[in-house]
């Protein structure tokens, strides 16, 4: 079984080159996928020079911008019915969300149905 989280960004290249390596570092199992909105400043780029070092990272690549919304719709239809995905968490790409957090929300989502941090 495995753990997604859902990353999107727009304009995130500085943020993306950061906050993957230390989620990798706190949850090293925990799979990735960056939704990209065709972001001009080379963001998908970077995500898929970083995906030669996490094999755990992927790409969600979208031809235009259309909202934060509609790139988390998006990623939960590229993983909700994969049988082997047994959570699926959402970040901001911005480090607002502090993946320190990852850790303890993995272990309470064991005993709940939703976790909100």
């Amino acid at each position: 079984m495995k753990d997604v989280i859902l990353l999107p960004t727009y304009n995130e290249r500085e943020n993306v080159n950061f906050i993957v390596p230390k989620i990798f570092n706190i949850v090293p199992d925990v799979h990735i996928i960056v939704v990209d909105d065709n972001s001009p400043d080379k963001t998908a780029q970077d995500v898929q020079e970083l995906m030669h070092k996490f094999p755990n990272l992927s790409l969600l690549f979208r031809e235009s911008k259309t909202g934060l919304g509609d790139a988390y719709k998006d990623g939960i239809r590229r993983v909700i019915f994969d049988p082997e995905v047994r959570n699926i968490i959402t970040m901001d790409a911005d480090g607002s969300h502090d993946p320190g957090y990852l850790t303890e929300i993995l272990r309470y989502i064991e005993y709940s149905d939703f976790v909100v941090c």
